[in-house]
């Protein structure tokens, strides 16, 4: 007992709590996010993303929307198994933390609170993603706390790990993007894969394609902006439904007439779909996330009309190939848009022609842009 006494007398604070039991190592450890960066998909008036990460339990970010929102940890080193979210106001529903550069889900799960410990296997992440799809009002984010090693920082520890080395278990939604609430009527149905393929070479399509709602891949695709990456798929007449797009390559060609149909696409790549031969296309049903660019790419003249579509997270919708003039005539109806930096549409074509029927948009600043001068651009 004496010698426990001189011990406490001469220790710091925190190594005495840890003597005495008041604390446990882990706790001990540090937070590799102080000192980093944060961004994120949007931000209310007043509101700044690095307050994250500023060590101040008081201040908070908080999105523009209250679903398909982001807030994300940068600039870290070295690698980490855990996660702590502050969250003041106990508004998050549904939410995933993603490795943003693999775009792999590491964990997901419902709810998050003043002190949200979430274990996932360890990675060497440069980036963290927190991903709100669905909450009751706009969440207020105080903290985000990353340790590596055993952990740290304390808190209710629950939500669904991802596999950090089953390939199946990745970028499709058997780890975490499964079950994703979108309004009702809306978006694709294929919320939790039923497996993984991955293709050699782009798989063509003609006639009807039902992917059962696995999740396609192909191999030697990354999952960055370089042009001139293959397609998952090639639809040169028919139907393609029930699919869950993978992170690798360009998504969805189109080269003749088709119908797209229950698509989810959890991380768009380099574009969800592009049209590249002159074609009539309607996608009905689908779901997308994050595409840094564009969504739909339009190379040929195209007559398109996508309906009961979900799309959170785009620099534009629709992008018609710059100084091109196919031209194309684009619409969607019954949908919902969500956080796009540029424009719904954009084209330098006088011929094109837009427009958006029954569409809710939210972080969207407008609808048409061009350099030029387009047909018609109209809201209904």
């Amino acid at each position: 007992m004496i010698l426990f006494k001189r011990l406490l007398s001469v220790t710091t604070p925190i190594a005495a709590m840890l003597l005495m039991g008041n604390i446990d190592s882990a706790h001990a450890q540090s937070n590799m996010a102080q000192g980093a960066k944060a961004d994120g998909s949007s931000k209310a008036s007043g509101s700044s993303y690095g307050k994250v990460v500023d060590g101040n339990n008081g201040s908070y970010w908080q999105p523009k929307g209250s679903s398909g929102e982001r807030i994300s940890v940068k600039g870290l080193s070295g690698s980490s198994n855990r996660v702590v979210v502050r969250e003041l106001n106990n508004a998050t529903n549904r939410w995933r933390l993603v490795d943003h550069k693999s775009k792999k889900v590491l964990a997901s799960g419902s709810g998050l609170g003043s002190s949200k410990s979430i274990s996932y296997s360890s990675v060497n992440a440069q980036k963290i993603s927190l991903y709100i799809d669905s909450a009751s009002r706009a969440p207020q984010i105080a903290e985000i706390e990353v340790y590596g090693g055993g952990g740290g920082g304390g808190g209710d520890n629950s939500g669904s790990s991802g596999s950090s080395d089953d390939d199946d278990d990745d970028d499709g939604g058997n780890s975490g993007s499964g079950n994703i609430p979108t309004p009702s009527g809306i978006g694709s149905s294929c919320k939790s894969s039923k497996g993984t393929v991955t293709f050699s070479e782009t798989k063509k399509i003609n006639g009807t394609f039902d992917g059962g709602c696995k999740t396609y891949r192909i191999s030697g695709g990354d999952c960055s902006q370089k042009e001139g990456q293959k397609a998952i798929f090639r639809v040169e007449s028919g139907t393609l439904k029930n699919v869950i797009v993978g992170p690798t390559g360009d998504g969805i060609h189109i080269w003749g007439d088709s119908k797209i149909e229950n698509v989810y696409w959890p991380n768009v790549c380099e574009d969800a779909l592009t049209i590249k031969k002159p074609a009539k296309v309607t996608i009905t049903n689908i779901t997308g996330y994050d595409a840094s660019d564009k969504f739909f790419q339009a190379n040929a003249k195209a007559d398109v009309v996508v309906r009961r579509a979900y799309i959170s997270g785009a620099g534009k919708v629709l992008r018609e190939n710059g100084g091109k003039c196919y031209p194309v005539k684009w619409r969607i109806e019954d949908s919902e848009i969500r956080n796009v930096k540029e424009a719904i549409f954009r084209s330098d074509c006088n011929k094109s022609e837009f427009s958006i029927k029954n569409v809710k948009t939210s972080g969207v600043s407008q609808v048409c842009y061009s350099k030029g001068k387009y047909k018609s651009c109209k809201v209904e």
